[in-house]
């Protein structure tokens, strides 16, 4: 019955996993689309490093909206219990993982902004607008 139960536990876990990974497939994808008609309007000798920056941005976004998910359904501070009778409160290390991933976030936002030439304003408005500056 033991077995039963952690093999159907499991399958669930499984089941889980998979549909986390199917929602942030969706989403990288979508934010892959609108990214693409962006790059394609900037020069040829800065897509590349605008591309490699962009598929870094967009991983960035999917994964801090995943911890802002996590974040909404557990509290800051949580406690902990070590065993050996230490026990207390504890920031939550999701917590620490958003606010790196935030910064980081925003840091790749200014670069790509930056890396578009001033004469091609109206691609830096697009991609100002898609990032939300």
């Amino acid at each position: 019955m033991t077995r039963e139960q952690t093999a159907e536990e499991r399958a669930a876990q499984r089941r889980k996993e998979a549909a986390a990974k199917a929602v942030r497939t969706r989403r990288m994808n979508a934010l892959k689309r609108k990214m693409k008609d962006i790059l394609a309007a900037l020069p040829d000798d800065q897509r590349f490093i605008a591309s490699e920056m962009a598929d870094n941005y967009i991983f960035l976004s999917v994964r801090v909206t995943e911890l802002r998910e996590a974040l909404d359904k557990q509290p800051t501070i949580i406690t902990y219990d070590n065993g050996g009778g230490q026990k207390g409160l504890r920031e939550n290390p999701y917590l620490a993982t958003y606010n790196k991933l935030v910064t980081r976030h925003a840091d790749l936002c200014m670069k790509l902004v930056k890396l578009i030439p001033g004469e091609a304003e109206d691609v830096r408005d697009e991609l100002e607008k898609f990032i939300g500056l």
